[in-house]
């Protein structure tokens, strides 16, 4: 589960200092179509890691 997080941040914008002018930053857009393929890959982990500690915390 917590895979899905750490690429889900990777979908946020990076930021770079200007080497032209140092007072403005350039953003760079992050590669969605490699997130979202290393998202999809593996959703149905993480779907069976939660259906287990679902199952686990309301057993009782």
């Amino acid at each position: 589960m917590e895979n899905l997080y750490d690429e889900r941040n990777k979908m946020e914008h990076l930021t770079k200092t200007d080497p032209k002018d140092p007072n403005k930053q350039i953003l760079f857009p992050p590669k969605f179509s490699k997130v979202k393929k290393n998202i999809q890959k593996r959703f149905p982990e993480a779907l069976g890691s939660f259906n287990e500690a679902f199952k686990e915390y309301y057993k009782g």
